[in-house]
């Protein structure tokens, strides 16, 4: 045959995006299609190369998730050249729900107007799900978005190997692992374990396991200014009146109708003082997360444990775990390991249209190991969704928590159901969501777009 296909992968995302859409099928593609593609990876730091638009034009294929420039001019650039083929792929919606901890995030650094000028800008875009790619059509009027789903090869990524192992005091383990910005998502599961604890014949028989958790980020800390505070105090006018105007001054001074005109020259443009701190572990999503799930710590009897985790030993072990266990972040592949721990996986999700564009991860990182799924009755969980046939739905209702211990409580109690329900998980997804029958499917089209 000619020559192979140049292709040029890249992501700035180190986590799942960089994982599901970007590496691991690359990696696939470069150990089975070895003879038809050419497969390379941009980096970070690459991005600053002089020459960064010359070497990426001399690709056939760039392959990259979410934004590449901050200036699409750039990507124009590339396209000007006439040989390399701008494939963009995308898994979440860029319009972020006001009420998701990123939303500040998205708005300050203007990333949802960042990724709409990239999808607009590729020649193709790939998606997730049927749901989002028609939200992309919408967008660009264009019949250019194509769907491959988050897929797992098994061989290729080992974590999800099933090495599971029973519970030492046989208990039924609940697992959920999440990312710090399903706050509002895990809110649903608020006094469903109390539910499980008062219940007779549940109260003893389950053990949740929390994975994820970390306290490693920063926050912008804004105080007033420590010099304009002594002078206030001076003064003696620094009252409660004073401080509550500040409050709510929105950090302009002008807005503090009793602070004296000299002092308002004298700081307008230093009023108020920005830091950048750690966070602290009780400022968490985590932290949050976990209180719902331990019913505010009522799940842990052991004094010693609880005294024990609140000291935030980063990866620490305490061997008499009782109902509770706290696992913190682990690599992005070698998380799934956490599966081996349990037995029942819990998928909350808000119903809005930023959670209705993500895709079904936790139905298809659960087939893997035959663990049934309790999830939330929304879109992306029910559309391969079947209550009490391969999953559980939870109805999408106010006060949502008797139907989530209701449903627990179900699969406690009988091992039989959450053989089904796992063994039939298994065999809807274990096919569809095969990364090796998806990248059949993408390899023939990136074949067919040179």
């Amino acid at each position: 045959m000619g020559d192979k296909i140049k292709i040029l992968f890249y992501s700035s995302d180190n986590a799942g995006v960089f994982y599901y859409r970007i590496n691991m099928p690359a990696k696939h593609i470069e150990k089975h299609y070895s003879d038809v593609f050419d497969v390379s990876y941009l980096n970070v730091k690459e991005l600053s190369r002089k020459d960064i638009i010359e070497y990426i034009s001399s690709f056939d294929i760039l392959y990259y998730s979410k934004i590449l420039f901050n200036d699409v001019s750039l990507i124009n650039k590339i396209k000007e050249k006439g040989k390399t083929k701008i494939v963009l792929d995308i898994d979440d919606y860029w319009h972020v729900d006001k009420k998701n901890v990123i939303y500040d995030m998205y708005s300050k650094n203007n990333l949802h107007i960042k990724l709409m000028k990239n999808i607009q800008i590729a020649d193709y875009v790939i998606t997730t799900t049927d749901f989002l790619k028609n939200k992309i059509i919408e967008l660009t009027k264009r019949d250019n978005v194509f769907v491959f789903p988050n897929s797992i090869d098994v061989d290729l990524m080992t974590q999800f190997k099933d090495n599971r192992v029973v519970d030492d005091n046989n208990l039924v383990r609940i697992g959920y692992m999440g990312g710090s910005s399903h706050h509002n998502d895990v809110l649903l599961l608020r006094g469903v374990v109390n539910m499980l604890l008062t219940n007779k014949q549940t109260k003893d028989k389950f053990k949740i396991i929390l994975g994820g958790w970390d306290y490693f980020g920063e926050k912008t800390v804004k105080r007033l200014n420590n010099d304009l505070e002594k002078e206030l105090i001076e003064r003696k006018i620094w009252t409660r009146e004073m401080f509550i105007q500040i409050q709510n001054s929105d950090g302009k001074i002008n807005n503090v109708s009793l602070m004296p005109y000299d002092l308002v020259a004298k700081y307008a443009h230093n009023f108020i003082k920005e830091t950048i701190e750690k966070i602290k572990p009780e400022e968490t999503a985590y932290y949050v997360y976990e209180n719902i799930l331990t019913d505010n710590m009522k799940l842990i009897k052991n004094k010693s444990y609880l005294n024990w985790l609140k000291t935030y030993e980063v990866n620490g072990k305490y061997y008499d775990e009782e109902q509770y266990g706290r696992r913190w972040t682990k690599p992005v592949n070698s998380y799934a390991n956490l599966l081996n721990e349990c037995d029942i996986v819990l998928a909350p999700l808000e119903n809005n249209l930023f959670n209705n564009c993500k895709s079904n991860l936790k139905q298809v990182e659960a087939y893997t190991r035959k663990l049934p799924v309790v999830c939330s009755d929304v879109i992306p969980y029910n559309v391969d969704g079947v209550s009490y046939e391969n999953c559980i739905l939870i109805p999408d209702k106010q006060n949502q928590a008797k139907y989530w211990f209701k449903a627990l409580k179900n699969l406690i109690l009988n091992p039989d159901l959450r053989e089904k329900l796992g063994n039939n998980l298994y065999d809807d997804f274990s096919k569809k969501y095969d990364l090796n029958k998806i990248n059949i499917e993408r390899t023939s089209f990136l074949k067919s777009i040179v």
